[in-house]
């Protein structure tokens, strides 16, 4: 039996743990995941700790960077030093997307890794009618994210529109972190924490997904909403993510290629799907401005979700395919 380590910098260890398992189940291997669980306000200097025993089994160790906080390279801030230690502990370092890759190289850290994207969640979700007409804002309130924009955004739409209702996620703790003003907002409702079916509901439910954050990789929130098939307003997005739904099987055939080779291929083709399967706002201005143009246009609403749907068919990449691809990485098929 073959045994895979998978190190996942990720703050959402239930959605990829789910990846995880679904990847391996059918190939015979035995897999152990490790989450870094640190704050990702701060820097988290984590590297790999063999499991004891494991390494006197020849277990080889892949480590698939997924997130920011994880190897301290967020936006405007200084490496770990831990970061490369972590690629010298590591048999094969795996990307989830071009975000990461390029801020390692902003960060002077251009060691090898492989560009090996995270599959598309096996999950289904069937729209529902909603009495309200609900902006869904999933992106979490970490302050790397800047949830206050989407306050703002929220008391401008209030003014012009005050039937819009916004919905985040925001725990069932750290709600009473934020700021006071937050909560006498009439137009916003915030959720604690949902099991995973529940979430899936609020996407069922709402007209437009806002995943609207300034840090992300490659965000699991806009997976979800383009399999719900709705409206979807970005600021970061997964490179692979923005890439446009026509060259997106072109696009998997490349996975488990050198990030670099990667980044040069494809790096023209980022953002060619603005304006056809998701919308990108700057701002909290700009965030407004598109939903309240969307909230009068239910044409261009399904329209942008048709084509959300599209995309997800046509990223043709489970979960099967990354733990095989991986396995192959390895050496181990």
């Amino acid at each position: 039996m073959t045994l895979v380590k998978i190190i996942e910098w990720q703050k959402r260890a239930g959605s990829l743990s789910r990846w995880a398992a679904e990847c391996f189940e059918d190939a015979g291997c035995e897999v152990e995941i490790t989450h870094d669980w640190r704050d990702t306000s701060g820097p988290a200097d984590i590297i790999y700790t063999p499991v004891p025993g494991l390494e006197n089994r020849g277990v080889p160790l892949v480590t698939q960077l997924e997130g920011y906080g994880g190897v301290s390279i967020m936006p405007g801030s200084k490496p770990s030093p831990k970061v490369r230690e972590t690629f010298n502990n590591s048999a094969k370092v795996l990307l989830a997307d071009p975000n990461i890759y390029r801020e390692l190289k902003r960060c002077g850290i251009d060691q090898a890794s492989i560009m090996l994207p995270n599959p598309v969640p096996n999950i289904t979700i069937t729209p529902r009618d909603s009495p309200k007409f609900t902006v869904f804002c999933p992106q979490g309130t970490w302050k790397i994210k800047k949830p206050e924009r989407i306050i703002e955004a929220a008391k401008i739409v209030g003014k012009a529109e005050p039937k819009i209702r916004f919905v985040m996620p925001v725990g069932s703790k750290r709600v009473w972190r934020e700021p006071l003003e937050w909560l006498e907002l009439d137009n916003m409702e915030f959720l604690p924490s949902l099991p995973y079916d529940k979430m899936l509901e609020q996407y069922a439910k709402a007209d437009i997904v806002a995943p609207f954050s300034a840090a992300e990789i490659l965000p699991w929130t806009v997976f979800e909403s383009f399999i719900a098939g709705k409206p979807t307003v970005v600021d970061v997005i997964g490179k692979v993510q923005s890439v446009n739904r026509e060259y997106v099987r072109e696009m998997v055939s490349w996975f488990g290629v050198p990030s670099r080779i990667f980044h040069e291929r494809w790096e023209g083709k980022y953002a060619s799907g603005e304006g056809d399967h998701y919308l990108h706002a700057g701002s909290s201005e700009e965030l407004a401005k598109l939903i309240l143009e969307l909230y009068s246009d239910e044409k261009r609403r399904l329209q942008l979700g048709l084509n959300a749907q599209k995309w997800i068919d046509a990223y043709d990449w489970k979960p099967k395919d990354k733990g095989k691809k991986i396995l192959e990485i390895m050496g181990k098929l």
